[in-house]
């Protein structure tokens, strides 16, 4: 098991949807246990893609079990019909897995200005429902890709709590993540508030720390999750083992930030 999956209490599936004129990977599904939580960090650019305001408003509701992610696509500058294609796609996917739409967080990545494909990614929606697996990182990895050049994965350990991360990022790379997808899961216990606390202090000064051009993106998304799945007491501020947790996170937040830097192309945007 790798990335996404290393923790326990996760699944995660890629799967080629068509989205991309490449024929890759494009479609991924991370979920998490029944119970688990998560929280983000947004980008700061005045125009903002669907999908981060869809994203932002559930976190909001104090939800998010699991993430639906496209790559070819990024819904931004769609207008009203790029948040009912978000709302679409979380919708359609809830529906398939049999959970609460309110449960799902989406982030899409690639060309600005292109409507969704909403027929190939609904097409897609069984296969990568049925892909979902326990070692399922490594597809998952795959299909957040644009023009990434490799898969950006890291694990590490926190006994007896396991971190694990994927993330993407080309082109537009500066401070406020820009044009950055990054995805970190723990298999700890912890409270929403709480995990916004570690994502704010541990994840964001190690991802907003990368400058190429000065740019920012519309769909800068890191997403935190922790499924509670290793079991034990919920891990607070004032616990021993916060600390030895938040040095994982920040640890695989660190390796991602690396990764974005070396194994990304110096502009992009298209799949």
């Amino acid at each position: 098991m790798s990335g996404v999956t290393y923790p326990t209490g996760f699944a995660a599936a890629g799967v080629v949807a068509g989205l991309k004129p490449s024929g890759k990977p494009d479609l991924a599904l991370l979920l998490g246990d029944p119970g688990t939580t998560a929280a983000g960090l947004f980008t700061t650019n005045e125009v903002v893609a669907a999908p981060v305001t869809l994203s932002r408003a559930h976190l909001a509701a104090g939800v998010g079990r699991g993430v639906i992610v496209n790559s070819g696509q990024a819904n931004a500058a769609t207008g009203a019909r790029g948040d009912r294609d978000a709302e679409a796609a979380v919708a359609a996917t809830a529906a398939a897995l049999g959970v609460d739409p309110a449960a799902l967080l989406q982030c899409s990545t690639g060309v600005i200005g292109e409507p969704l494909h909403m027929d190939r990614l609904f097409g897609a929606l069984p296969q990568v429902v049925s892909g979902l697996r326990a070692d399922g990182g490594a597809d998952f990895a795959e299909a957040i890709m644009t023009t990434d050049t490799v898969a950006k994965q890291a694990e590490a350990d926190a006994e007896p709590y396991r971190v694990g991360g994927a993330a993407k990022g080309v082109g537009m790379i500066a401070p406020s993540l820009a044009t950055m997808l990054a995805f970190v899961t723990t298999d700890a216990r912890i409270e929403q508030h709480d995990l916004q606390t570690m994502a704010r202090t541990h994840l964001a000064p190690q991802l907003e720390a990368i400058s190429v051009d000065g740019c920012t993106s519309t769909n800068d998304s890191v997403l935190l999750f922790a499924s509670g799945a290793a079991g034990g007491p919920t891990v607070s501020p004032t616990d021993d083992a916060w600390d030895l947790l938040a040095g994982a996170i920040g640890s695989v937040g660190s390796s991602a930030s690396s990764a974005v830097q070396v194994g990304s192309s110096s502009r992009g945007g298209a799949p």
